[in-house]
């Protein structure tokens, strides 16, 4: 019977290098009620940066249209889409669909049968909603045989060119305003992405912001607060932070001297287990929570590997979905230390909304490192900014952040949230997304 329905409920349309396949009837039967959006996946092969000929991969996309919007046609002008990244490096975006901010959280009944409930704080309440999978081969999209992005850089152009695709293939895409948000290691991919935009002069995308949250973007201040970070929750000796002190020494040191190897082999040590046992063993992500003791939700995994041939039509490069690529991670390891702190100062002279938020109970991406890095942009506002009056961010007369802004910068803490902060605090990421999207020109 299942076969059946997964027949009936695709529809796949090829033009070039993109295939799309509706799954608004798909999403149907899974939610036992009609959707109330148009929702499509899609795969864009992309081409060699060199050759412009060889294919090197298939690019995946989830797209959910705002809620009440039933079809592509629908779409108005200035409508506002939201592609979100989540990082890793190698790490799927469909967790940020699945787990954060998409409009349906997957249930497991069985085995082999699935449903979904809608998410009560979804972002697609307020946007149109494009979950990308990359780099190429990164959770459902696919890549030529050994093929392996290792740089930002390089993921960047190939996601302006995966853009250009989708773009010419649904124009309708065009009369929206784009903003472009993620987590984590999109602090490096995001604003690489926002300089490739303006420097190609993609005309056909509407840009208009971004937003990361515990985003890791300038290594050399984040690495420098690990340890008093710790010290202040109570939870490391003062000889423990002393040790600690010493391995943030070494690592900014090696970026300072050019060993991106060193540095992040340090950067792993602070968060591996040498540190962490320290601590107690608490979770990286959110201090309040501890390894071992947290049962990780990985029913998007088995739904998303349930339905990889058929229903979202995996290219013959993509036989599993993994969460997260190793082999990308590994790749990126010399990348992993290095900074995207002039492209936010290039984006914001550019007139280019910026909002960097974080959770107040992330170790990883920590506030005190964030804050360190932001205060020191090289932009010629940067002191107004400082000098700014903070925001209460105020959900129901419960005050779920803080929000510091000036001019087109903004900076938000968000109460009771660790590096996931949409999973830890719905209502309060919702609540800065929605100021966010609201800003007076």
């Amino acid at each position: 019977m299942i076969s059946i329905l997964i027949g009936l409920f695709s529809l796949v349309v090829c033009q070039g290098d993109i295939q799309t396949t509706v799954q608004t009837d798909f999403y149907k039967q899974l939610l036992g009620a009609e959707p109330k959006q148009y929702i499509e996946t899609g795969y864009v092969t992309l081409k060699d940066l060199e050759d412009g000929q060889t294919a090197m991969g298939e690019m995946f996309y989830h797209m959910f249209l705002k809620q009440g919007t039933m079809s592509l046609d629908q779409i108005k002008q200035d409508d506002i889409l939201v592609i979100w990244l989540n990082g890793g490096p190698g790490c799927s975006s469909q967790y940020g669909n699945f787990q954060e901010i998409g409009p349906y959280q997957i249930i497991e009944e069985s085995k082999d049968k699935f449903k979904v409930v809608e998410r009560p704080y979804s972002w697609n309440k307020l946007t149109h909603q494009l979950f990308v999978d990359q780099p190429l081969r990164v959770g459902m999209s696919g890549a030529k045989d050994g093929f392996v992005v290792s740089n930002t850089e390089t993921a960047a152009k190939y996601f302006v060119n995966f853009l250009r695709i989708l773009y010419n293939k649904h124009t309708i895409l065009q009369r929206t305003q784009l903003y472009i948000m993620g987590e984590s290691f999109a602090g490096h991919y995001i604003p690489a992405i926002s300089l490739q935009i303006l420097r190609q002069n993609l005309t056909i995308v509407n840009f208009k912001g971004i937003a990361i949250g515990d985003g890791w973007t300038q290594p050399f201040q984040q690495f420098s607060q690990y340890a008093s970070y710790l010290y202040t929750i109570g939870t490391i000796t003062e000889r423990q932070f002393k040790i600690i002190q010493d391995d943030i020494a070494i690592g900014q040191n090696a970026i300072l001297d050019g060993d991106m190897k060193l540095a992040y082999q340090q950067f792993d040590l602070l968060s591996d287990d040498k540190t962490i046992n320290m601590t107690g063993r608490i979770n990286v992500y959110n201090f309040r929570k501890y390894q071992e003791q947290d049962v990780e939700d990985t029913t998007h995994e088995k739904f998303l590997n349930f339905y990889l041939k058929t229903q979202f039509k995996a290219p013959n490069s993509k036989t599993v979905f993994e969460g997260c690529d190793g082999p990308t991670y590994d790749a990126f390891a010399l990348d992993i230390p290095t900074s995207r702190k002039g492209d936010i100062e290039i984006l914001l002279k550019y007139n280019i909304r910026v909002l960097l938020f974080n959770g107040q109970l992330d170790y990883i991406v920590n506030t005190p490192g964030a804050v360190m890095w932001m205060s020191q942009l090289n932009w010629e506002k940067i002191g107004l900014w400082k000098n700014t009056k903070k925001e209460m961010i105020v959900v129901d007369n419960e005050t779920q952040g803080t929000w510091k802004q000036y001019d087109n910068f903004i900076y938000a803490t968000i109460y009771t949230a660790g590096h996931m902060v949409p999973t830890d605090n719905p209502e309060g990421a919702y609540a800065m997304l929605d100021k966010y999207l609201t800003i007076k020109k």
